[in-house]
C-alpha cells in the first residue's frame, strides 16, 4: 500500500473557504500493522480517514486524489472511527466499539482485509486501553491483512512493523506561538495554534517517544499555571 500527497477533498474544501490548506499526506507500508501516534488535535484523525477514503476509491475503479498510488485488491474494508453505542442492546460506547473489533476480527478471517482503528479502546482506563491496543497490534501482524491504528497511548507502536507520527508542532518556535496568541486582538488561541499545526505525517525510524503537544497546547491555551505545573510533573 503506497499513496503520495494524498488529500481529502471534502476538507480540503472546507478549509479553502477559510483561507486554509489541507496538509498532503503520504504513507506507505506493506503489510503488517502501522501506528500512528500523536497528540489530538495533530491529524491522526484526518490522516485515517484519508487513507480509507483512496483505498475505497481505487477498490472501486475511480481515480484517487493523490500524487501516485499502488493498492492492493482487499476482501474487505474495515474502518472503527468514532465512538459506538446501541440503546437498544444497552451497550456502553466502549462495548459497541469491541462488537466492532470482534466484528473486523472475523473478517480477516474470511479474506484479506484493510484493518483500521481510530482511537480504539479510547473508552476505557489508560492501562486497560493500551494493553488492548497492544494486544490488537500483536494479533494482527502476524495475520493475512493490513492494519493501521492510530493512538495516543504509549509504547503500542514498539509493537508494529510500522510508526507514523503526526508531524503537530514539531520544529515550531513555542515561545514566538505563545507571544502571538497573548498578543492576538480578538482572535481565538486555538484558531493561532491550527495555522501553526502540521497536520503531515512521517515514518520513525528507531525508538521515539509520542509527541507532548497536548501538554503544549495546555500551556498555549492559559491554563492555570498550578495546574499545569501538575501536569508536567505527573
Amino acid at each position: 500500500l503506497d499513496l503520495k500527497e494524498m488529500i481529502n477533498p471534502s476538507l480540503t474544501d472546507g478549509l479553502a473557504r477559510r483561507g486554509k490548506a489541507f496538509t498532503p499526506v503520504s504513507f506507505t507500508m506493506e503489510g503488517g500493522t502501522a501506528v500512528i501516534t500523536g497528540a489530538n488535535m495533530g491529524g491522526k484523525s484526518v490522516a485515517l480517514r484519508t487513507i480509507a477514503l483512496n483505498v475505497v476509491l481505487a477498490q472501486s475503479g475511480f481515480f484517487v486524489c493523490a500524487k501516485g498510488a499502488r493498492v492492493p485488491l482487499f476482501d474487505h474494508i474495515c474502518l472503527i472511527a468514532e465512538e459506538y453505542q446501541s440503546m437498544q442492546n444497552g451497550l456502553s460506547s466502549f462495548g459497541g466499539e469491541i462488537m466492532q473489533l470482534q466484528n473486523a476480527v472475523e473478517k480477516q478471517k474470511q479474506g484479506y482485509a484493510l484493518l483500521i482503528f481510530d482511537e480504539l479502546a479510547r473508552g476505557t482506563n489508560p492501562d486497560e486501553g493500551a494493553a488492548i491496543v497492544k494486544a490488537v497490534v500483536k494479533y494482527l501482524k502476524a495475520k493475512p491483512a493490513m492494519a493501521i491504528l492510530a493512538t495516543h497511548y504509549d509504547h503500542v507502536a514498539e509493537d508494529a512493523d510500522y510508526h507514523y507520527q503526526v508531524t503537530g508542532l514539531r520544529g515550531v518556535d513555542l515561545d514566538k506561538l505563545s507571544e502571538e496568541i497573548h498578543s492576538a486582538a480578538g482572535q481565538k488561541g486555538i484558531d493561532i495554534i491550527s495555522r501553526y499545526m502540521n497536520y503531515g505525517i512521517y515514518q520513525v525510524h528507531g525508538e521515539e517517544e509520542c509527541p507532548r503537544d497536548a501538554i503544549h497546547i495546555c500551556g498555549l491555551l492559559g491554563l492555570e499555571p498550578e495546574l499545569l505545573r501538575l501536569i508536567q510533573e505527573a
